[in-house]
């Protein structure tokens, strides 16, 4: 007695999917910043070096990936000097591994204030979406709001915390957003100079 369901759930996650892609794929690969995802927690966190090549969320939003080329699937470890010598416009940090990066980012600030991501304050953190296995919920609340975040223009109608209780109350039945977010990891945000020299991000906060 769940086949309508079924559809029903494939059918609306389709459309996300589609309206993801709809908003983004005319748009000329010479107009978009370039970005990096950095963090990327896959069986436990890894440092800002942590990373993908065919990372899914740019991939609904027809992002421009830095890492594109390597030709590597799947979770790599990048040299951290590369990432330098890419230099992205927009970077976003997975917060299950911003502990790391804040302890990393307390050894060698000069690396961090060398990316140019960091010196404009283009740096977010997206929810950790992705353990041992995918959260699907998590992982589309996460993709709209990278295009909030790179497409500022093509998402004007999208407030990511909404749309992110949306997607969790069609999905799990309940809107989540405010219950775990804020409270566990923070919640979409902006990663600044200002946020780490004050080492927020340590699991024992100093």
């Amino acid at each position: 007695g769940t086949e309508a369901e079924c559809k029903k759930t494939v059918d609306t996650i389709k459309n996300w999917q589609r309206d993801l892609n709809d908003r983004t794929k005319d748009i000329p690969d010479s107009q978009k910043l370039k970005v990096y995802a950095g963090g990327l927690a896959w069986n436990g966190p890894h440092g800002i070096e942590g990373t993908r090549e065919n990372y899914p969320l740019f991939e609904a939003v027809n992002a421009v990936n830095v890492v594109t080329g390597i030709n590597k699937d799947g979770m790599v470890m990048v040299d951290k000097e590369k990432l330098l010598e890419w230099n992205p416009d927009v970077i976003f940090i997975d917060l299950g591994s911003i502990h790391l990066i804040q302890e990393d980012y307390n050894k060698n600030k000069a690396y961090y204030k060398s990316l140019k991501a960091f010196k404009e304050g283009r740096v977010y953190a997206q929810l950790p979406f992705v353990w041992c296995n995918e959260n699907i919920d998590t992982a589309i609340a996460d993709a709209y709001f990278i295009g909030k975040k790179i497409y500022p223009d093509k998402f004007k109608d999208i407030d990511p915390i909404k749309k992110a209780d949306e997607i969790y109350k069609f999905l799990v039945g309940k809107e989540l957003y405010n219950e775990f977010a804020p409270k566990v990891y923070g919640g979409f945000q902006d990663i600044t100079f200002e946020a780490l020299d004050k080492n927020t991000y340590l699991k024992e906060k100093k």
